[in-house]
């Protein structure tokens, strides 16, 4: 499902094309009527400060970049796939996945692998396998790169995954650690330092041949 910049896969237990839809365009709207009376919510690079009288989608944007210490636009991804996910649980209770260029919303009422995908460059062919179990969900999960895909990034990266409940924390955490990755003896100080966070459950980061682990997390 496509919409502007978004481009959204969604599984649900259901048909909710027009709910989608609608949200969807609420949200873009929120963004960009927001933008136009401050010019530099879209392009900064660094955190701003919090505007009370935002529209709700951009004050979960504003205060996941101060958090993570990054521009607003990189929380946008996961906002707004987290934001449709939790309208569709009620919806489908059993069954609600919704990925948003690679950020993803996570509910279900069974267990569930993701993958994480080092890019062609990675030695490891096959994308890492990562088991969710049911009593984590819902989760957001999140991934930065500076190979693979369009994000901006300023780091050497391949993939960087943040596992987190709120998804623009998630999304803007994992911009911030792969901004900061420059070469694989920096994974474990970084990881170790972001996961202080008792809001991350878990933190995925690939760079050149080395891969990390912190948190909750199960490789299969």
């Amino acid at each position: 499902m496509r919409y502007r910049q978004t481009n959204l896969w969604v599984r649900t237990d259901g048909d909710f094309h027009r709910e989608i839809t609608a949200l969807l365009i609420q949200s873009h709207n929120e963004i960009l009527r927001y933008a136009a009376r401050n010019p530099s919510f879209i392009p900064s690079l660094t955190p701003l400060p919090f505007d009370n009288t935002a529209p709700p989608i951009v004050k979960t944007m504003f205060k996941a970049a101060l958090e993570a210490g990054v521009g607003p636009m990189a929380a946008v991804a996961g906002a707004i796939a987290e934001r449709v996910g939790r309208m569709l649980i009620p919806l489908s209770p059993r069954n609600v996945i919704v990925e948003n260029g690679g950020d993803c919303f996570i509910h279900s009422d069974e267990d569930l692998f993701v993958g994480i995908y080092g890019g062609r460059e990675f030695k490891i062919p096959r994308p890492l396998a990562i088991r969710i179990r049911r009593d984590q969900l819902p989760i957001c999960v999140c991934t930065s790169s500076s190979t693979v895909g369009h994000s901006l990034s300023f780091g050497k990266a391949h993939a960087v995954t943040v596992f987190a409940k709120n998804g623009a924390f998630a999304d803007a955490v994992a911009t911030a650690v792969a901004n900061s990755l420059r070469d694989s003896s920096q994974i474990e100080p970084i990881l170790y330092e972001w996961g202080k966070r008792p809001e991350i459950i878990a933190m995925v980061a690939i760079v050149g041949d080395a891969i990390g682990f912190l948190g909750d997390i199960e490789l299969v």
